[in-house]
């Protein structure tokens, strides 16, 4: 069996073109993850890519860490407290803590919690600075600087649309920031003047101990310096370097590709080595023997004062951005909003993160629900924490279903059915290889799945058997109104329906794909698609339209509750909420796609890449 690539746009950094080149737009830079998926079971999956408005996190009723919320009440379940990459981080004390990362993302650790801080702008956030609590910058892309004012984020006027990448201040009138093209600006505590800008070459960071002495350093390999009253080149020749960090004007070191790695003296800039080959991306030094550096597949190095030394991190994650309070409190973060923390012997994670990528779910109440997705993945929600639960084997997962805590079904590649008994999932044979995409039922012993090649099966309670569907297409979605009133979806504009006991074809043709299907009745089923592409049948008929921005926003999940309410996932990272006139977006908190999304009583649920799960409550 030969393997492909599933492409995840996901910020990490792995060598791909700078922000203003690359094809992944505000993105950043991008990366292929192998997830080492069979081709003849990843087939047709939305990429689980590249997050919005992130605002305080809300209290679900639950114990437990909080997560960040969206301004639309989207609140992270996992990873906490969100789900965003990192790019840089700055830390005032222990209690207070600023971050900044994908589409905007600001949050903020008070010594105890993260939280969302009200989001200015939806492009990256590259670097993050400040002076004291009541004055912290960021800048990120297409020239867009934030103060934080002690109460809130505003907007300051770069006179740029040039990416930033790094901030440094020494005090509230002296305040520098860099980019593309060599940019240097310059902050007086007025106003943004440009101070500098040279080549097409990039200024990846910046860092200083005073208003008279300052570094920055270039994609190009060059180090640049500030006496007070110019910037010129200090060293050149070095491999690419992304960051540059210190403790004092005699100790201070850049770090880069392929493990690169310079240390300043006081004197001159050196080359030492690091002894690893990963790009690195972030670093921080508490003093002359606590100095470490990170990078990516989740390269974690420490400098004791004499050499670098690799430690364990866990991850194969990127990481991106350190920061800490003393030797042994030093915290990193990374891609997906990766975490981890040094107590002084060893790194870990928080146990509340879960990594795996989710395609599918159902919630059955508030502390039942299952999510599913690549290399076995079933995680299960207790109301309290997601806990992966063991299927022993490694197939993809694409879509999950049930009735109670007792009787859960889980299909997906090469014909798997799985069903969950209460306390282990057993393989229910089926007769077909064809990949199961869709699963539904309306009771234990009447329980439909749907898949590639037309396959349809049904369950009766003691077998699977084949249907006749008439259809040659895959088939992606499966929902129904009663027993014998089943909907079924799928590619090539393929809409199917058993009525009577007689599947018939209701549309088929076209281009569009058709993913999923939800109802509350038989006089109100919606269907979702490729393009925005939304159908609704209302007892007599069939009306179309376009929701979600349309093109490229596809959509793999929906949820309908009754006339007036209905939720669509969409791979643009948003979801659509129907309140009986229109399609509205509401902000998730993220870009990457979201696969799916499921409800019980007055909860939501949505899954998509790198694990990110998320709740609201209506």
């Amino acid at each position: 069996m030969h393997f492909i690539t599933l492409s995840l746009m996901v910020i990490l950094l792995a060598g791909c073109p700078s922000p203003s080149t690359s094809t992944c737009g505000h993105e950043t830079n991008c990366v292929e993850l192998d997830l080492g998926v069979p081709s003849d079971q990843s087939v047709g999956m939305p990429d689980l890519a590249a997050a919005t408005d992130l605002g305080v996190a809300t209290d679900l009723g639950m114990a437990g860490p909080k997560g960040v919320c969206s301004v639309d009440r989207w609140c992270f379940s996992n990873p906490l407290p969100q789900g965003n990459t990192i790019w840089s981080a700055w830390a005032l004390d222990a209690n207070n803590v600023w971050a900044v990362g994908e589409a905007g993302t600001l949050i903020h650790w008070d010594g105890r919690d993260w939280s969302g801080q009200s989001r200015r702008v939806d492009r990256p956030l590259r670097g993050v600075w400040g002076v004291d609590a009541n004055n912290v910058w960021a800048v990120g892309a297409d020239g867009v600087i934030l103060k934080w004012n002690g109460v809130s984020w505003i907007t300051q006027r770069s006179g740029t649309n040039t990416n930033l990448y790094g901030v440094w201040a020494s005090d509230t009138n002296n305040v520098w920031a860099v980019g593309d093209s060599m940019l240097i600006l310059h902050w007086d505590g007025s106003s943004w003047t440009e101070q500098s800008r040279g080549s097409s070459a990039t200024l990846k960071s910046i860092w200083g101990t005073s208003a008279n002495n300052i570094w920055a350093v270039s994609e190009g390999g060059e180090i640049l310096r500030w006496n007070g009253s110019g910037w010129s080149r200090q060293a050149t020749g070095f491999k690419r370097l992304e960051r540059i960090f210190g403790i004092d004007a005699n100790n201070a070191w850049a770090v880069g590709n392929m493990g690169a790695v310079v240390r300043w003296d006081g004197s001159a800039w050196t080359a030492q080595s690091s002894g690893v080959t990963e790009d690195l991306y972030g670093g921080f030094a508490q003093d002359g023997n606590n100095v470490w550096a990170v990078g990516t597949k989740g390269t974690l190095i420490k400098w004791n004062g004499s050499s670098w030394a690799p430690q364990t991190s866990g991850t194969e994650e990127a990481l991106l951005s350190m920061w800490g309070s003393d030797a042994s409190n030093v915290s990193v973060m990374g891609s997906g909003g990766m975490l981890l923390r040094w107590n002084g012997s060893r790194w870990s994670a928080p146990s509340e993160q879960v990594r795996e990528h989710t395609v599918g779910v159902w919630a059955l109440d508030k502390r039942n629900v299952w999510a599913v997705g690549p290399k076995g993945t079933v995680l299960k929600w207790d109301g309290n924490a997601w806990t992966p639960q063991s299927i022993g084997r490694s197939d993809w997962l694409y879509s999950v279903f049930g009735f109670d805590d007792k009787n859960v079904w889980a299909v997906g590649g090469g014909g798997l059915v799985l069903k969950w008994n209460g306390s282990t999932w057993t393989q229910q044979p089926t007769r077909t290889t064809s990949n199961l995409l869709g699963i539904w039922g309306s009771a234990p012993n009447n329980v439909w799945a749907v898949g590639a090649g037309g396959t349809i099966l049904k369950w009766d309670g003691s077998a699977w058997a084949a249907q006749a569907s008439g259809s040659s297409s895959e088939l992606w979605g499966v929902w129904g109104s009663a027993p014998n009133d089943v909907w079924v979806v799928g590619r090539t504009g393929t809409i199917l329906r058993l009525n009577g006991g007689v599947w018939t074809t209701q549309r088929t043709g076209g281009r569009t794909g058709y993913y999923a299907v939800r109802g509350s009745d038989p006089s109100n089923v919606w269907i979702a698609g490729d393009d925005g592409a939304m159908v609704h049948w209302d007892g007599r008929g069939f009306s179309d339209s376009v929701a979600g921005g349309g093109v490229g926003a596809s959509m793999y999940g929906l949820w309908v509750k009754d006339a007036k309410s209905a939720w669509a996932s969409v791979t643009n990272g948003s979801v659509l909420h129907w309140d009986g006139t229109t399609w509205t977006v509401e902000a998730s908190g993220v870009y990457s796609p979201i696969a799916a999304i499921s409800g019980a009583g007055n909860q939501l649920w949505a899954v998509g890449s790198y694990g990110n799960i998320f709740q609201k409550e209506l």
